[in-house]
This record gives structure tokens, C-alpha cells and sequence, in this order.
């Protein structure tokens, strides 16, 4: 192989290394499914509910009288970076389900 060739291919590699899951890679938070989501129903589900059944959301923010429950999860490459997805849970003022939905980084999908 040609020597002037040799950074190029090895740049290519470890772009490639980069994208791909390791061993290495660990998890962090609580990865709510589909699955799991869509057995909550508005304006019959409770807080209760939503706890027993995956704990306690990592923040709890107060919005215009609602409450927003975020439920984040994070997969920690080797490599580095941090894409971040939520599950986020609005509630009412008496604690019913409003809606649940799920965000990445760059906003609701």
C-alpha cells in the first residue's frame, strides 16, 4: 500500500470505530418502550401508576400548572459522545396524565 495512502485509510477506520457499539458502551437513566408507554392512558392514569411501573423520573419540572415528569436515558459510547433521549410524562394539577411522549436531544419526536 502506498505510504501516502496509510492516513487516509486509518482516519476511515476509526471514523467507523467511532460509529459502531462497543463493549465498552454503557447505559444511564431509564429507557422507557414503546411498549411500556403505551400502557398509560390520559386523564385515567395517575403518578402512582407511572411509578410503580418504571420509578421515579430523573427531573420533575413545573410548567403553566402542569408538571413534566422526564424520564432520560443516555448510551455512553467508547468512543465519547452523549446522545440523550427522554420520556417525558405532563401531568394535570391533580395528577392525571395529560399526555407522554418521547425527545432527543434536538426536541420532540
Amino acid at each position: 500500500m502506498n505510504s501516502r495512502c496509510m492516513p487516509v485509510v486509518l482516519v476511515s477506520v476509526l471514523i467507523l470505530v467511532g460509529c459502531t457499539s462497543s463493549p465498552m458502551d454503557y447505559k444511564a437513566g431509564t429507557r422507557i418502550k414503546s411498549e411500556q408507554l403505551a400502557q398509560f392512558s390520559p386523564g385515567s392514569t395517575i403518578q402512582l401508576d407511572v411509578v410503580s411501573a418504571v420509578g421515579h423520573p430523573s427531573r420533575k419540572v413545573p410548567v403553566d400548572g402542569k408538571e413534566l415528569w422526564y424520564y432520560e436515558a443516555a448510551k455512553i459510547g467508547a468512543a465519547g459522545g452523549r446522545p440523550t433521549k427522554a420520556t417525558v410524562f405532563e401531568w394535570d394539577s391533580n395528577g392525571k396524565l395529560i399526555q407522554a411522549y418521547k425527545t432527543n436531544r434536538n426536541g420532540r419526536q
